[in-house]
């Protein structure tokens, strides 16, 4: 496996591993950046603790994949940051999640020269289009339900649940 400094991973442990652990993933992402250590070494570091971060959980390459299997994410000198709302414009081979902590951080980014997608946007649109009409919907139905207890009341039946 040819691993260069920026490269991310998604690291799965090997069943195995997990056996003989008790809470593997506690402070603990699964998602590796390869930096230089002290030494100028090559090291998969976790982003739990941060992103860019040598203070987290690491591992030599060797022991990365004794231990379990990398997933190949993107390497972070082929991207620059970008948002969550940049789903909706750029197809999924060139936008990343690289969310840390557990997802609470969030962090996104795309690849540099993407360019926006025509088939995405317009898939976007289509959903936002559906989602828009399910909320008419559901306003058309309240509103009617709204008139019949309003007629209702006016009958003098006060014993209905607005």
């Amino acid at each position: 496996m040819n691993i260069k400094e920026g490269d991310v991973f998604r690291f799965t442990c090997k069943e195995e591993i997990l056996k003989n652990m008790s809470l593997p993933y506690y402070c603990f992402d699964g998602q590796l950046i390869a930096m230089r250590n002290g030494r100028g070494e090559l090291e998969l570091y976790d982003t739990y603790w941060g992103f860019r971060d040598i203070t987290g959980r690491s591992f030599t390459i060797k022991e990365a994949l004794e231990k379990g299997k990398l997933h190949y994410v993107c390497n972070l000198n082929e991207v620059k940051e970008a948002s969550f709302d940049d789903y909706k414009y750029y197809n999924k081979k060139d936008i990343f999640n690289c969310s840390y902590h557990h997802g609470h951080r969030p962090l996104y980014f795309i690849k540099k020269g993407a360019k926006r997608s025509k088939d995405v946007m317009l898939k976007y649109i289509e959903k936002k289009k559906q989602s828009i009409r399910r909320k008419i919907k559901s306003l058309e139905n309240d509103l009617k339900r709204l008139e019949n207890s309003k007629k209702k009341i006016e009958k003098g039946n006060l014993n209905i649940y607005l």
